[in-house]
């Protein structure tokens, strides 16, 4: 099938991290899902210490990739559901905690996806979610 259909019988939400950067890809998927149906909620994931989506101060944090303290131009807010904030302690350890179970070299921002995803389930704001993330492109 194809994305729509993979998504939505997969996940009620999708969580972006790493890709929120330039606000392609959750702006892209977010237009595209939206178009079809509004069952599935766009999540997109940004440093608690830096929180530019959110409106919130901006600041330093580790996690590479995402939260540059601006909001990207083509970033599309109207498609995003909910803005995740994680800290950089809490990527770190699920991008660690991915790798010990399941040998999948998570990047830290790809961490705080997981983070993020985790914590919509665990409060139970989604029954099934889809992270969205690259690997890692190196495990130094």
């Amino acid at each position: 099938g194809n994305l729509f259909q993979l998504t939505y019988n997969a996940a009620d939400s999708i969580i972006v991290g790493k890709f929120v950067g330039s606000g392609g890809t959750i702006t892209g998927v977010g237009e595209t899902i939206k178009g079809w149906t509004n069952d599935v909620r766009m999540v997109a994931v940004e440093p608690y210490e830096s929180q530019a989506l959110s409106g919130g101060m901006t600041g330093s944090h580790g996690i590479a990739e995402i939260g540059f303290g601006l909001v990207p131009e083509n970033y599309n807010s109207y498609v995003v559901d909910n803005v995740a904030a994680v800290t950089t302690t809490d990527a770190a350890r699920a991008a660690q905690r991915v790798l010990r179970t399941d040998a999948i070299p998570a990047s830290i921002s790809a961490g705080a996806a997981l983070h993020a995803a985790a914590q919509l389930l665990a409060n139970g704001t989604s029954r099934s979610a889809l992270a969205v993330f690259s690997g890692r492109t190196s495990l130094l």
